[in-house]
């Protein structure tokens, strides 16, 4: 009898603990998309949304050829999706000229530490909170792995390619700048 009201009195300590962070202390934090998170934030995000794909993403490889056509589409749905945020040579650099927090993932980089499956998985659910959206409702299958293959694409562009899309990303930012400045 002694041990469960030791244990009771436990547990209403800790949600006493937990209200108080939640109600008092949280809300005074810094929750900006421009400040940096502290080490425990970082850590419990990471841990959670590394977790939740690899629980739920399938290590299926992409059924859908490289061919330079499912490339192409690939891109073109990239282009019209994705590259505002990743930027069009996936480096992370965003057309928005704007903070994220967490910040926009690097795919030229970040996507080859992930299987064919888990970069499916995050383009067809999103992520929650992050300003990753899903697509699965939108697009097909085969568009998304199409996506798949042109993300694992990126990393290899060629130098022209390269040049060619940095040259249309600095075009884009100076055009946002002019419409923000005329606002």
């Amino acid at each position: 009898m002694k041990t469960s009201g030791i244990i009771l009195a436990t547990a209403v300590f800790i949600l006493i603990v937990a209200v108080f962070f939640i109600e008092v202390i949280a809300p005074s934090m810094d929750w900006s998309a421009a400040a940096r998170p502290g080490f425990v934030e970082n850590f419990i995000a990471d841990r959670v949304i590394d977790g939740w794909v690899g629980r739920h993403a399938s290590d299926q490889e992409n059924p859908i050829a490289g061919t330079p056509e499912n490339l192409k589409a690939g891109q073109d749905s990239y282009r019209e999706n994705c590259a505002g945020c990743h930027g069009l040579d996936g480096s992370g650099r965003n057309q928005f000229d704007a903070e994220f927090y967490p910040p926009v993932a690097n795919l030229t980089e970040d996507a080859g530490q992930m299987t064919d499956g888990q970069i499916y998985f995050i383009i067809a659910k999103g992520i929650r909170y992050s300003a990753m959206p899903s697509f699965e409702g939108n697009y097909n299958r085969d568009q998304i792995w199409r996506l798949v293959s042109w993300v694992r694409h990126l990393p290899h562009l060629s130098q022209g390619e390269k040049a060619d899309l940095v040259t249309e990303m600095r075009a884009q930012l100076e055009h946002h700048k002019a419409a923000s400045a005329a606002h």
